[in-house]
């Protein structure tokens, strides 16, 4: 009886404890699902042709920033796959100055080249420091347009950004706004103040 006990017992452990070999299979099944998985670029429907009318270049490189981060995607990865992101024109030039370029910012930076307008930092300038906040547009939605700006600018430090941005609030802002030193601060008084107004 107990030779019976000791041999059930020890068929119980075995089925309980699983071997090496599944061990192994458990583990490399929890790594996998734990990895996060990209879509691959020819996947993502965005393609640089360029003509302007369709997408500026600029547009085009912000668009797939975006989605290099969403799809979890390297710089090097999104390298390998450029060719994927272009069509017509833009897909002649990426075979001509294939040579030219050895990295995802080195393609960026010649893309840029080419295909900005002349006179493109200039009009974005202007552009910046012509657009006023209308008095039906919420703070949130405006400083997202400005902050969209200013990163296509690519190149204006904060204290003028601060500056033009403070300028160009609707006067229900400008007027209660009190003195702030940065952009974050602008943001949380004058969200204050558009509750306040809701509240009223």
């Amino acid at each position: 009886l107990s030779v019976m006990f000791d041999t059930t017992h020890q068929d119980q452990a075995n089925q309980s404890t699983p071997s090496r070999s599944q061990q192994h299979l458990m583990n490399f099944s929890a790594v996998s699902a734990s990895t996060p998985r990209y879509e691959p670029v020819q996947k993502w429907g965005l393609k640089f042709s360029g003509d302007s009318k369709q997408m500026t270049v600029h547009a085009f490189l912000e668009r797939v920033d975006e989605l290099r981060v969403a799809r979890r995607i390297s710089e090097q990865a999104l390298f390998d796959s450029a060719i994927d992101l272009f069509s017509g024109k833009a897909l002649n030039w990426f075979r001509s100055n294939r040579t030219r370029f050895t990295s995802w910012k080195e393609l960026t930076e010649l893309l840029s080249l080419h295909y900005e307008p002349p006179d493109y930092k200039s009009r974005l300038f202007r552009e910046i420091l012509d657009r006023t906040q209308d008095p039906s547009e919420g703070i949130v939605d405006y400083l997202a347009t400005m902050n969209a700006l200013f990163r296509r600018y690519d190149s204006i430090p904060e204290e003028v950004q601060l500056d033009i941005v403070s300028r160009n609030l609707s006067p229900f802002y400008t007027t209660q706004l009190p003195f702030v030193t940065t952009m974050e601060d602008l943001e949380s008084e004058c969200l204050k103040l558009e509750a306040k107004k809701y509240r009223a």
